[in-house]
């Protein structure tokens, strides 16, 4: 069912495993998983008409590259990934999320892209929630050069977030989450044609949570409304 394939970059191959036929799922995964994280879910989608794809990222798996390469690294990645696809909706899980609103800066990759959904990711998390969020989980942030790195560039993702013009879809935890209400406020008023919802039952790695609800969440906005991309004035002082 599932059908690897690689994606070449200056430092080596990306792995992925696609499933399935009909319109494109780019499935990025958070950081510390792996692509089988999301086998599940493509399982599921590709029974209802998706055809999915999901890359270890760098460093991740059997990719190329280290996890400690700069976020800038993941997003070049994630804009050849979305080249080498057919209007994806792509998907992306924390750190894919990141990568994704950095590949998504510009229009021209843009719209190449059918819709954006984020898995428990906003443009700019709270430092001082997130970092203890993680030592719970067994990382010590700190010693994470790339999570440092995103933690300290808020003003780069929110600004890369006030330049999305398509679909975009937060999906929320229901439990254990870095994210709260204040954060997520914050992040619709920069994407005001935001969609938000949870999944009550999963925690922050919804994929290993709850793959079933969460392969439901991305078919009804993958069926909605094909090629509807909402259009808004953009500020200049994001």
């Amino acid at each position: 069912m599932f059908h690897t394939t690689t994606l070449q970059r200056p430092d080596g191959a990306l792995i992925a495993d696609e499933c399935g036929e009909g319109p494109q799922a780019l499935l990025l995964h958070a950081g510390g998983e792996r692509r089988q994280v999301w086998h599940p879910i493509m399982t599921t989608m590709a029974q209802l008409g998706v055809h999915s794809i999901a890359f270890d990222q760098r460093g991740h798996g059997e990719s190329a590259g280290s996890r400690g390469d700069p976020v800038a690294a993941f997003g070049a990645d994630t804009v050849a990934m979305i080249e080498r696809s057919n209007m994806p909706v792509v998907v992306g899980a924390s750190l894919g999320g990141f990568a994704a609103m950095l590949a998504l800066r510009e229009a021209d990759t843009q719209a190449r892209v059918a819709g954006l959904v984020l898995v428990d990711v906003v443009a700019d998390p709270n430092p001082d929630r997130v970092r203890p969020f993680l030592r719970q989980s067994g990382m010590t942030p700190e010693d994470s050069p790339l999570v440092e790195e995103i933690l300290r560039q808020g003003a780069l993702f929110r600004e890369s977030a006030s330049r999305l013009d398509l679909p975009v879809l937060l999906i929320r935890a229901g439990r254990w989450s870095p994210l709260d209400d204040d954060v997520v406020d914050r992040f619709s008023r920069l994407v005001p044609h935001l969609a938000v919802t949870t999944i009550a039952g999963a925690g922050h790695l919804i994929a290993r949570d709850a793959p079933f609800a969460l392969a439901t969440a991305l078919i009804a906005f993958i069926s909605a409304e094909p090629g509807c991309r909402p259009r808004r004035a953009r500020s200049a002082n994001p």
